[in-house]
């Protein structure tokens, strides 16, 4: 890269003896194989066609590097000189030249109102110029392509910001598709179904054992269908609600709002027991969670392990922390989980109707891992097989509570 030098003075002699010093860098450093040292030259006798010259420069994209500026000229001043040029292209570096021993250097900087200036007095010496040759003409380089990466990265930033926006949209309008589907759905099942609801006040001693079988199959198809959708409207509505409202989080105490799911599931299914194993301060461990879905989710996973387990059997139910967070992991021997499906467990509508729960679609844990997510907790399954059991494992922050509260 060839480094452009304007040089401002009214004085042939002053001209020629810069001339002659910035085209003697070149030869003395050989070793130069990047041009690094390698100057164009361009000389304007007043502030006027100096000021012309940097137009010109901007507006060909071929900026000057560094100007040379004597500080007394007739017509216009080199201080006024400067300011025009800096208000055409900042960047440029500046060396101010002045015959003035006396003039202080306050006095030049506020004059150009900038303190990025430099200034030589006269008589100079020709390593001062070589010097602030290099040095300027390097810092202007620099400076010049940190302007450059940080415009391509705004450019890069720009353009991901636009392709995210438009992955917005179409996200957005697809959710909005979506729950135009689900309620078109849900009202265009409903109404045949409840047309269907006829079936119910059909004088069943009048019909055959053939056609009352028959009415048996119809009745519990329409049934199930009522039942799926819904399960379909209810999830996606949940869905909705957990995504677009978000979560109240709040302080909580762990050890009462578990051991209440526990005593009511266990009520629910007499025919398990289940085995707690804690942590020696459990009582004063809480965490940071919204109280409705922390609930739910709870409820989720303990009554997904009494429903999958072995009747009369018995589960283990085990709550530990360390730096990292609390963990809790509860296992049963019982159905267990087609490793197949151990990803797809906390996917909605993926599990086949032989490996999930007959009185549901297998929602609920897709309905765990939206809750989990959404408080950054960590919600994993592992199984080595149908009939070998299951455990699912939760790790989340935890924070210490008062027991006096």
């Amino acid at each position: 890269m060839i480094n452009r030098i304007l040089i401002i003075d009214d004085d042939p002699f002053i001209v020629k003896t810069l001339i002659s010093i910035l085209n003697s860098i070149k030869k003395n450093d050989p070793q130069d194989k990047t041009n690094t040292y390698q100057y164009s030259i361009e000389v304007a006798t007043n502030g006027m066609q100096g000021i012309q010259a940097v137009k010109q420069s901007v507006t060909s994209y071929q900026p000057f590097s560094l100007a040379y500026i004597d500080l007394l000229m007739p017509e216009m001043s080199g201080s006024e000189t400067i300011k025009h040029i800096w208000q055409i292209d900042p960047l440029i570096k500046i060396v101010v030249i002045t015959a003035d021993s006396k003039i202080p250097t306050t006095t030049i900087l506020d004059l150009v109102n900038r303190e990025d200036i430099f200034y030589l007095r006269k008589p100079f010496a020709a390593d001062e110029i070589i010097q602030y040759a290099r040095a300027l003409c390097k810092q202007w380089r620099l400076e010049k392509e940190l302007i450059n990466h940080k415009n391509n990265l705004q450019e890069m930033v720009d353009h991901q910001t636009q392709e995210l926006q438009k992955l917005y949209n179409y996200v957005k309008e697809m959710d909005e598709d979506k729950e135009r589907f689900i309620n078109y759905l849900s009202h265009e099942f409903n109404t045949p179904l409840n047309f269907m609801t006829g079936m119910d006040f059909l004088n069943q001693t009048r019909l055959s054992l053939l056609e009352n079988q028959m009415l048996s199959c119809a009745i519990e198809g329409r049934n199930q269908l009522v039942k799926l959708v819904q399960a379909f409207v209810s999830y996606y509505t949940f869905q909705k609600n957990v995504l677009d409202k978000g979560l109240t989080q709040m302080d909580m105490q762990l050890k009462p709002i578990l051991l209440n799911i526990i005593q009511e599931t266990k009520e629910k299914y007499q025919n398990c027991q289940l085995s707690i194993k804690t942590c020696d301060d459990f009582d004063s461990i809480g965490i940071h969670a919204d109280p409705y879905y922390f609930e739910m989710f709870t409820r989720i996973i303990i009554e997904n392990a009494f429903y999958f387990s072995q009747p009369e059997g018995i589960m283990n139910l085990s709550i530990d922390h360390d730096a990292s967070g609390l963990c809790w992991q509860i296992n049963n021997l019982g159905q267990g989980i087609d490793t197949q499906y151990l990803d797809k467990i906390f996917i909605p509508f993926m599990i086949p109707s032989h490996l999930r729960n007959k009185h549901g679609f297998g929602l609920n844990l897709p309905k765990a891992r939206l809750i989990a997510q959404q408080h950054g907790w960590k919600l994993w399954a592992e199984s080595k097989g149908l009939d070998s059991g299951a455990s699912f494992i939760i790790l989340m922050p935890k924070i210490q509570v008062s027991l006096e509260d």
